[in-house]
């Protein structure tokens, strides 16, 4: 500590752009960064860059520049204790998950909750009402909003976009390339296969040097296909992973795709589900970085020129050689390379299908009880693959019947063995509202074997929004006209709830598909509420998540229509649960009963629900019949509270009182004796 004025120095010598005052380092924790710009966060890009603060909280908080207050924001979710500084160059300063903000701005917080009543307080400043300058401690790191200590860091300009503070002289040590893991082949449309399958293919990579990888395995491709990368970055002094700054993809020596994050608006934030592949997030939990501009997407990352995709309408046929580069923020690069097959081009009609009249279709003497044949289906954008399986062998491949609204298809299935087959189904909004699929394949001896099912179908136009409802009219999803990126084709699917707990479920759960294909807004999820329900306050809308389970999504009800509603930003299998329970409450500092030296106590109260989940607005605590404002902290699951004033030696009096998302109501009575 002798010392700490040179450490100041270097951080605001090492740093900063040409031509102008540099910024300075914000904090003295370290120089040292656990996620980067335009990381991949359920639902929406990552703004800012997360510095490390060794799992712990209290490091001083800098202004990097001359500015004022513009903004501060405590929540016990997001950024948690956020401030927001509007610095003289124009651009802003952002600080998340803060402990708490210096004695200025702490004392108009402590004034705005006394006057709101609550913890949660959004205050807006005045131009130049508290002015702060460069060097000056505005905050100390914290966790606040968070699951570990750590200070969340953004740049915005003007406008409040984010900026890439990498970029803009925030300078870190890193002399470590990016490190390729594996390469995904994905379809771009209903022409896709590779390596004899409709469905989109993962390859590991092998590790040739420091910085190269290959891809060791010829792919090939039959029509429109995307890349996408899955691979980190690293730096020195840490084991974080990261994402990759910069990608670009060559065929033949040829640049097709670039990509670089510098900055975005959040109102495209969103779209992180187009820039990575969404579908490789929800079936596999793993982040693959697109190498081409997929279908909707607007994110202002890649150079429009070039689109990623491999096309054989501009690809001659034959072999392709590919070269994959990453770059990070210092110029350290990784390069994969690998090679390509590209058949034929596809002259007008995808022939990749073989359509036919129907005629010699056997559908006389069909098995009615047991079937030789086995279907697996995958549904992808806008076609469905199936993978055929005969327990016998056939004397040829088998035939498809595809009946909707719109007509009937014959397709001949694509032999991989006799016993092996594949066959894809073009989807189109004239389909209607089901499918029904007829397989049918003969032996050698001439014995038929047939799998039917129906399946029902509802295309979604991308603008007109529409309604899939269930049977009976208790569960449907809406969509608005803004809720797409392109057509989708929902499936339903009414399930019985789990038997181990059958008391909370009322009625059926209900899967709604595809589950892996992004929406750009949220959805309306509405259950028709049982007409003979007394308390339909303690009802909620819930989604399986497949790390949380069962979860909380709202239970606005109109009392109007009877209908319980919630809004999801995916599509998933959704139930209508009663929660009875209120919040769990206990009191962990000072312990019940405990006698403690101390005047100013610091108050700790363990709170957490299982069900619907607490609702912080609800909260409410007392000392000795005088209300406090504690700090809410959900990660933690904990109320936190320091006594500001001395209190008298004798013994004290706490409670609290919460309530759930659904109603149901706690209360905690405490005591301890201050000697």
């Amino acid at each position: 500590m002798k010392y700490w004025w040179l450490n100041l120095l270097l951080l605001s010598v090492t740093i900063g752009p040409v031509g102008a005052e540099p910024y300075l380092w914000p904090t003295n924790a370290s120089r040292l960064i656990t996620s980067t710009f335009g990381e991949y966060r359920e639902g929406h890009l990552h703004s800012g860059i997360d510095i490390k603060t060794w799992a712990r909280i209290g490091y001083r908080v800098f202004a990097v520049a001359d500015g004022y207050v513009w903004r501060v924001r405590v929540s016990p979710y997001g950024y948690g204790k956020g401030l927001y500084l509007k610095l003289d160059d124009g651009r802003f300063a952002v600080y998340g998950h803060l402990a708490r903000f210096n004695s200025r701005i702490d004392e108009l917080i402590l004034r705005e909750q006394k006057k709101l009543g609550g913890y949660s307080v959004d205050l807006y400043l005045e131009k130049d009402e508290l002015r702060v300058r460069r060097w000056e401690i505005v905050a100390f790191t914290g966790q606040t909003g968070a699951k570990v200590p750590h200070l969340h860091f953004e740049i915005r300009d003007s406008l409040q976009n984010p900026l890439n503070p990498l970029t803009l002289g925030f300078t870190i040590e890193d002399t470590i390339s990016p490190v390729f893991t594996q390469i995904a082949f994905t379809p771009v449309d209903t022409s896709f296969r590779a390596n004899g399958s409709y469905q989109l293919k993962i390859y590991d990579l092998v590790r040739k040097g420091p910085n190269h990888f290959l891809l060791p395995d010829t792919v090939s491709l039959w029509g429109r296909a995307g890349l996408a990368i899955s691979g980190y970055d690293q730096a020195q002094g840490r084991f974080n992973r990261f994402s990759v700054y910069r990608l670009l993809l060559f065929v033949d020596g040829e640049e097709i795709f670039r990509s670089g994050y510098e900055s975005f608006p959040f109102s495209k934030t969103k779209m992180v589900n187009l820039d990575r592949d969404y579908r490789l997030i929800r079936i596999y939990d793993e982040t693959f970085q697109r190498l081409f501009i997929a279908r909707g997407n607007q994110l202002p990352f890649y150079d429009q020129r070039l689109s990623g995709i491999l096309d054989p309408e501009s690809l001659s046929p034959g072999i392709h050689e590919f070269r994959v580069q990453a770059e990070d923020i210092c110029g350290n690069l990784a390069t994969l390379n690998g090679v390509f097959r590209m058949s034929e081009p596809n002259p007008g009609m995808d022939t990749d299908i073989t359509y036919f009249d129907g005629s010699g279709v056997i559908e006389e003497n069909l098995p009615e009880n047991e079937s030789v044949l086995m279907v697996k289906k995958t549904f992808y954008d806008d076609y469905l693959s199936l993978e055929v399986t005969s327990q016998e062998p056939l004397s040829e491949a088998p035939v498809l019947r595809v009946e909707a609204e719109n007509g009937n298809m014959f397709i001949r299935a694509k032999m991989i063995d006799d016993t092996h087959f594949i066959a894809k189904i073009p989807l189109s909004e004239g389909m209607g509202n089901y499918l029904d699929l007829l397989v049918v394949g003969v032996n050698h001896d001439g014995k038929v074997g047939a799998y039917s099912e129906r399946t029902p179908i509802f295309p979604i136009p991308v603008n007109g929004g529409g309604l899939v409802a269930a049977e009976g009219g208790d569960f449907w999803v809406e969509f608005d006209g803004h809720s797409l990126y392109q057509i989708l084709y929902v499936r339903l699917k009414e399930m019985d709830p789990p038997r181990d707990d059958p008391q909370k479920f009322v009625g059926s759960l209900f899967k709604v598909d595809p589950f892996d294909v992004p929406l750009k807004d949220k959805v309306r999820v509405a259950f028709r509420c049982p007409k003979d329900e007394k308390n339909p306050v303690q009802l909620g809308v819930y989604y399986l998540d497949s790390k949380r389970g069962w979860t909380f999504l709202g239970n606005d009800f109109d009392f109007d229509t009877g209908t319980l509603l919630a809004l999801s930003p995916s599509l998933e299998t959704f139930a209508l649960i009663r929660d009875t329970e209120g919040p769990i409450l206990s009191q962990t500092l000072p312990r019940p009963g405990a006698t403690i030296p101390t005047l100013r106590p610091y108050i700790e109260v363990a709170i957490r629900d299982d069900g619907s989940g607490v609702d912080h607005r609800s909260i409410q605590v007392s000392l000795d019949g005088h209300r406090l404002i504690p700090a809410y902290d959900p990660e933690r699951e904990r109320l936190f509270y320091r006594v500001r004033k001395n209190l008298k030696r004798t013994r004290h009096l706490l409670n609290v009182r919460a309530a759930d998302r659904c109603g149901n109501v706690s209360e905690l009575e405490g005591w301890f004796v201050i000697q």
